[in-house]
């Protein structure tokens, strides 16, 4: 049995799989204690409602990208033939939170709401929000998406 200072950081290939068979040898090599069991189930959890969520916010650009240029091009037109002016722009700085992966569903909502007010300041592209909201992300969540995105095919 090896403690846990005796054990050393080692490089593999990346697998997507690779957190999950890693966090079942340490359940089953921790005495049956459930501490580590518990971790995973909760780690499983935590992936499958981020991707659940990754999910619906990559819906929402998608419609979002199809129905506002739809608007924004008839309300220029509208605008040109009645000969308003274009009105005053002003930049305003978001801040955006880092969001950690924590299991709640509120903070998630939350973070997604925020992502979308700063994305409707501009067109962006999916490939745009997505860079973005990654940059975002820290802790469990980062893993998460390193791990999702392993297997993701950009067709932005």
């Amino acid at each position: 049995m090896h403690g846990r200072r005796s054990l050393k950081p080692e490089l593999a290939p990346f697998d997507s799989e690779i957190g999950k068979r890693r966090m079942s040898e340490s359940a089953e090599g921790s005495g049956g204690d459930g501490k580590d069991k518990n971790l995973l189930g909760r780690m499983s959890a935590l992936e499958s409602k981020l991707e659940s969520m990754m999910g619906l916010l990559k819906q929402s650009m998608q419609v979002r990208d199809v129905v506002k240029p739809a608007k924004a091009e008839s309300a220029a037109q509208s605008m040109a033939e009645q000969g308003v002016v274009e009105p005053f722009k002003m930049e305003v700085r978001i801040e955006i939170p880092i969001y950690d992966g924590e299991l709640n569903p509120e903070k998630l909502n939350g973070w997604i709401k925020q992502l979308e007010v700063y994305f409707s300041t501009k067109p962006y592209t999916n490939q745009q929000r997505i860079s973005f909201a990654r940059l975002r992300l820290g802790n469990h969540a980062v893993t998460w998406w390193e791990s999702y995105n392993s297997g993701l095919v950009w067709n932005c």
